[in-house]
């Protein structure tokens, strides 16, 4: 069930503008974010009934939390953006 999440996924459209990042999930329940400068954080990611929950806790203290919807095909991830309505899109990196 989790294969297809499993390795790196790109970000391929974000409505802000956002420079591109990475997406990394692993087996238990990790995922790692890794920034455009390389630099990365480490969260948990969790299958839920509207689809995938990654969790971070920032430097701050302060944790923040994402529902990614899969595509059909499953690859594509789709996370709502809240200010716009327009949703973010991440897609299967090539290995």
């Amino acid at each position: 069930m989790v294969a297809w999440l499993l390795g790196r996924w790109e970000l391929k459209f974000d409505p802000d503008g956002s420079e591109k990042d990475f997406l990394e999930f692993n087996t238990g329940g990790q995922v790692i974010s890794i920034s455009p400068t390389g630099r990365q954080m480490t969260g948990i990611y969790a299958f839920k009934e509207e689809g995938v929950k990654t969790s971070f806790v920032l430097p701050n203290g302060k944790m923040i939390s994402a529902i990614m919807i899969p595509s059909d095909n499953k690859r594509e991830l789709r996370m709502k953006n809240s200010p716009t309505g327009q949703f973010t899109i991440y897609a299967k990196a090539k290995p």
